[in-house]
């Protein structure tokens, strides 16, 4: 009876040394098992760290890019802007020009005009004193038409000198009807509109 119980405590103890070893192959495994995991962990982090160095640097990269490219078209955008305001001036010239032009146009015109006005009346004198009323007050009334042409496109400067001829020269039309022969008086103003010839507008 005594030798059955010491084998009973025999594989007691054994099965408790077995026991006690599983544990410790247990805490063993769990303690490798946490390395491996701190370990994967730990690789996992330096990836990330790794990853989020690589875009900070890209980020600022292209952030350096874009201000590059950011300056440049404030750049190009500047240089248009000298050209469209040099372009400006240009046409601000040039409109002065054209004025200036448009403005000697009307005058060679307008002395053009008063020309053959002068050529009419001189007519209507030399028909006047032959004593020719008929071919005299055609002149006169083709010297007229002559001057309202040239209120038509003269500069502003000379239309109260032209109208005044104008005006001149209806009364001698009048004259002329009435047979008065004003032979000074077509002289007279003849001499009038060959001095609105020589006259310059603003003179």
């Amino acid at each position: 009876m005594i030798q059955a119980v010491g084998l009973d405590e025999a594989q007691t103890w054994a099965l408790s040394a077995a026991f006690v070893a599983l544990v410790i192959a247990v805490v063993i495994s769990l303690i490798l098992s946490w390395r491996a995991r701190a370990a994967s962990a730990g690789v996992v982090e330096a990836r990330v760290r790794e990853s989020r160095t690589q875009l900070e640097q890209q980020l600022t990269q292209h952030a350096h890019e874009n201000a590059a490219q950011v300056a440049q078209l404030q750049s190009t955008a500047d240089a248009y802007g000298r050209e469209v305001a040099q372009m400006g001036g240009n046409l601000q010239d040039l409109a002065a020009r054209a004025d200036r032009s448009e403005s000697n146009i009307r005058l060679a015109s307008t002395q053009i005009i008063l020309l053959q006005a002068v050529s009419k009346a001189t007519k209507a004198r030399i028909h006047l004193t032959e004593q020719n009323t008929g071919l005299a007050e055609r002149d006169l009334t083709e010297a007229e038409a002559a001057l309202q042409r040239a209120l038509a496109v003269a500069p502003d400067a000379l239309k109260p000198g032209i109208e005044e001829s104008r005006r001149a020269l209806d009364e001698l039309k009048q004259s002329v009807e009435a047979r008065t022969f004003p032979v000074a008086a077509v002289e007279i103003l003849t001499d009038r509109i060959e001095s609105l010839l020589a006259s310059q507008p603003g003179g």
